[in-house]
């Protein structure tokens, strides 16, 4: 049996991320500014829910350290729904 092609074999997730990355370009061309560090500091926390499990906490405080690590702000992980 002969192998198929990557894009033969992939063609409708290729797709459907190529649709997805046009529908969100749209909606953040309209979007405005989101200042996520000032001043050496985060202006917004990372923010997960109360019952997630300890690999999603590990998670929001790695994504915590690189946005620190990115912006030059400290970043702190909090409980929440998002709001």
């Amino acid at each position: 049996m002969k192998p198929r092609p990557f894009l033969e074999r992939h063609s409708s997730h290729l797709a459907a991320q190529i649709a997805a990355y046009v529908m969100c370009w749209g909606s953040l061309a309209s979007a405005e500014p989101v200042v996520i560090a000032r001043d050496g500091a985060g202006a917004m926390p990372v923010v997960v829910p109360a019952a997630a499990p300890p690999e999603v906490r590990a998670a929001a405080e790695r994504l915590a350290e690189m946005l620190g690590r990115i912006s030059g702000g400290k970043f702190g992980v909090e409980e929440g729904d998002g709001t």
